[in-house]
């Protein structure tokens, strides 16, 4: 947890930008508003009631980012979310979306719509956000292409694409979100749901293995011997991801009867937990 202390007054500090498609899974402290209390390994993040603390930004450096709501009051404040360039201020800003090289939604949460935001120009308006909502932005800066998309009860209720001036020299993008009194976020992990085929081929101990999405996207195939682990295939599920450069995800998987393949049991032969004869 952090309190108190001095701070610079923009987010940039030179450093190497994230690799793309590198998805946050805390924030970065260290570019953040310092008066911000983190904690659970800077993963959640809440505003002191209070604290005149002029638009204070949690931020990261990477080019996905997903937060949770977890906990917002009605005042007199704005939530703000989305990307900006890397001299974004962490206090006595206006927010993203609301103020220029910056893109993304704000919301009064005192009352009024989500607006969206780009390089200071209000473009649209849509539902309040309230507690349990979760937001996510996508920074594609090699296509000078942004997405931010607001999710509630697991279904989208708005998205906004944005079109991305190029980047000066030396600059790069910062994620992140300014927080009003009382709020609380939580980035959050991806869960990627995955259905396991597996069989037998021949007569030499091989298992041909495939693994997809319930939207029947295929994330992994391959061939490993029948008496490997779950853990041994979860592995190589993982490993197949990074080198396709794919966001980090709890992966869990299941049967193709739907029986969750839980870590408890990554023990298990594939032969056993897949029930292959």
């Amino acid at each position: 947890m952090q309190e108190g202390g001095g701070v610079d007054v923009l987010a940039g500090d030179g450093r190497a930008a994230p690799e793309e498609d590198a998805a946050a899974t805390c924030f970065d402290v260290t570019i953040s508003n310092q008066h911000l209390l983190f904690s659970d390994g800077a993963k959640r993040v809440r505003r002191p009631g209070g604290a005149s603390l002029p638009g204070p930004a949690a931020l990261v450096r990477a080019r996905q980012l997903a937060v949770k709501i977890i906990e917002l009051y009605p005042v007199n404040d704005l939530l703000t979310f989305g990307l900006a360039w890397s001299d974004f201020p962490i206090m006595c800003g206006d927010g993203f979306g609301r103020m220029v090289e910056s893109w993304g939604i704000s919301c009064n949460v005192g009352g009024g719509p989500t607006n969206v935001g780009a390089d200071g120009t209000e473009v649209a308006f849509n539902p309040p956000l309230i507690a349990g909502d979760v937001l996510r932005v996508e920074c594609h800066s090699e296509r000078n292409h942004a997405l931010v998309t607001v999710e509630r009860h697991g279904m989208a209720l708005f998205e906004h694409a944005f079109d991305l001036p190029p980047l000066p020299a030396g600059m790069d993008y910062v994620l992140g979100a300014t927080l009003p009194n009382d709020c609380v976020l939580e980035v959050i992990a991806e869960v990627l749901i995955l259905t396991v085929h597996g069989s037998l081929c021949g007569d030499d101990g091989t298992v041909v293995i495939a693994c997809s999405t319930l939207g029947g996207r295929e994330v992994f195939a391959g061939q490993l011997d029948v008496n490997s682990t779950v853990a041994e295939l979860r592995s190589a599920v993982h490993t197949a991801r990074q080198a396709a450069r794919e966001a980090p995800a709890s992966i869990r998987l299941l049967t193709p009867g739907a029986a969750l393949l839980s870590e408890e049991g990554d023990a298990q032969t594939l032969q056993d937990a897949l029930d292959l004869v």
